[in-house]
């Protein structure tokens, strides 16, 4: 009967060690693993629309460090990594106004800015004489025609819920629409 017991325990740590050798392969490729999560992270956010760059940089940076920390869980890492990616995520489906100093026709100026998930950035001047559009091409901002004046007011307003959800026209491709 003692022999069964100890059959037994030996097969149990058998297992138990393979998956403590199974579980330390995981986190040696894991770090490696979650650096290019990072990397790729820092590339899509320099490649991407120009909004709240600081903060996401500076999201990057501490994702970095994390993760180069030996002193924090491996568990806490791969969390933190991946509630930077949702937060990347999320900017794709919201929408924000925003006020921002922007380059408009070689000034700096003051205006506000409609970001439209990851897909436009539109301007509107805070006297609201002057709209643009920021081309992704070119990285600058485009003036607009006069006759989307109305929608992006439109658009600013309701992102700001100052006015009900409601259809607007946009020109989300540039200026030729």
């Amino acid at each position: 009967h003692l022999e069964e017991i100890v059959a037994k325990q030996d097969a149990y740590l058998e297992r138990t060690n393979r998956k403590v050798l199974e579980m330390e392969k995981i986190r040696q490729q894991l770090v490696p693993y979650l650096h290019e999560v990072i990397t790729r992270m820092e590339e899509q956010v320099a490649s991407d629309l120009p909004f709240l760059m600081e903060e996401r940089r500076n999201r990057i940076a501490t994702l970095k460090d994390i993760v180069s920390d030996p002193e924090v869980p491996l568990g806490e890492k791969l969390r933190r990594v991946f509630e930077g990616l949702r937060v990347e995520m999320d900017y794709g489906k919201s929408v924000e106004t925003t006020r921002e100093e922007i380059m408009w026709q070689g000034k700096k100026r003051m205006v506000q800015v409609l970001r439209i998930g990851r897909t436009a950035l539109i301007m509107q001047s805070l006297d609201e004489a002057e709209i643009g559009i920021f081309d992704r091409g070119t990285k600058t901002w485009i003036e607009l025609p006069g006759n989307y004046r109305a929608e992006i007011k439109k658009a600013i307003e309701i992102t700001q819920r100052r006015r009900p959800v409601d259809f607007v026209n946009l020109p989300l491709r540039g200026t030729a629409q």
